[in-house]
């Protein structure tokens, strides 16, 4: 899955990945996630043994990154997933610590100049098709109303 940053005058978000199972990377001059890892694509040891979700399932996948407000003024960070493909329900960030799932501004996450909190991911699936599948998500920053 892809995640694109929506230009934002108001504030600098920083996005650093921080996956100890390299779910999250910025290899690509472009914030991506694996689902699985990719240590556990690799079949590095102590990863987990799974290759992915299943359908009719809803999973969270914490502490993926870490999101930072670098910029002068507060923050409301949420996300918001358009064109999902048939099977695939959900996706949204959500804050780690609250354990909130971040889909519209009225349960977004706010944060000070310099303050950062950790991310992750809710993906539910309905009666998907197996495979792979490349998904995109919008991160927004906008200032408190």
């Amino acid at each position: 899955m892809t995640v694109k940053v929506e230009d934002d005058d108001d504030a600098y978000l920083t996005l650093d990945p921080s996956s100890d199972l390299s779910r999250a990377t910025t290899a690509s001059d472009k914030l991506e996630f694996y689902i699985p890892g990719l240590k556990t694509r690799a079949g590095l040891s102590d990863t987990p043994t799974g290759n992915g979700i299943a359908p009719n399932s809803s999973y969270t996948f914490a502490n993926l990154l870490s999101v930072q407000n670098r910029g002068g003024d507060r923050v409301e960070v949420y996300s918001d997933t358009t064109g999902l493909p048939a099977g695939v329900e959900t996706l949204s960030l959500t804050d780690s610590g609250r354990q909130t799932i971040l889909d519209g501004r009225d349960v977004a996450t706010e944060i000070a100049p310099g303050g950062r909190f950790q991310a992750g991911l809710f993906v539910e699936t309905g009666d998907s098709d197996l495979g792979s599948y490349e998904l995109s998500m919008s991160i927004i920053a906008t200032q408190p109303k």
